[in-house]
């Protein structure tokens, strides 16, 4: 058993503010979403004396992180996040060698890399989740030991934050970690990037840019209003 090291990660999700318009009748939704939320996970990064297989993974001992801390608007989001439910990651390799080039699998419309259940931000509720849209890895062995590293600019994951599947931000999966009993760190950050929404759910589109907060307004009769 000693052949799959275990690891433990700790990670941070942190969200910039996004910008957008909502083009969707006076009930649609639309939040701002900043700040970081810190959790802990032990993974599995896979037998070194193997070497870099052409499929690898990062399977997660349990499903779910152990939220550690949180900022901004992860720490006004009700009830408090205090789990996140974990998707296992699979590794395709690209470039062989030591360190070898892994692509990482994608999420489809029906799984998330992320899960943080159902809260309620800024008095919308729904269920909150990072999906990965794709990106790279470098898996090294050295000393007997596994090391990831997405944490530079050839090896970048990418993803988006959806709540209640609609996108609000941009983010990058980021890791630094190696199968000892040492700890790693995950850093999945938004980069406020234009994220299109299809004209799917509810009519919906969201145009996604840095740097402004979508506001509520409300008119006389009670409909929301969403305005940039």
């Amino acid at each position: 058993m000693n052949k799959f090291k275990s690891l433990c990660l700790g990670a941070t999700l942190a969200a910039t503010t996004m910008a957008g318009v909502a083009l969707a009748p006076s009930s649609a939704m639309a939040i701002t979403l900043t700040g970081e939320v810190v959790f802990s996970a032990g993974a599995l990064l896979g037998d070194p004396t193997l070497g870099n297989n052409l499929v690898e993974s990062v399977d997660w001992t349990t499903n779910q992180g152990s939220v550690l801390s949180t900022s901004g608007d992860f720490a006004t989001a009700t009830p408090a996040l205090s789990l996140v439910t974990l998707r296992d990651l699979v590794l395709t390799r690209e470039i062989a060698g030591n360190p070898a080039v892994y692509g990482v699998d994608t999420d489809t419309a029906f799984t998330s890399f992320a899960d943080f259940g159902n809260v309620t931000i800024d008095g919308d509720t729904n269920r909150l989740t990072f999906a990965i849209t794709g990106g790279k890895v470098t898996r090294t062995i050295n000393d007997g030991q596994v090391s990831l590293n997405i944490q530079n600019d050839t090896s970048i994951v990418s993803g988006i934050f959806r709540f209640g599947g609609q996108t609000i931000a941009n983010g990058l999966f980021s890791l630094n970690g190696t199968s000892s009993s040492g700890g790693g760190l995950v850093t999945l950050t938004a980069t406020g990037e234009p994220v299109p929404e299809p004209l799917t759910m509810g009519g919906i589109a969201l145009g996604a840019t840095f740097g402004a907060y979508l506001r509520k307004r409300y008119s006389k009769n009670g409909e929301k209003l969403v305005k940039a």
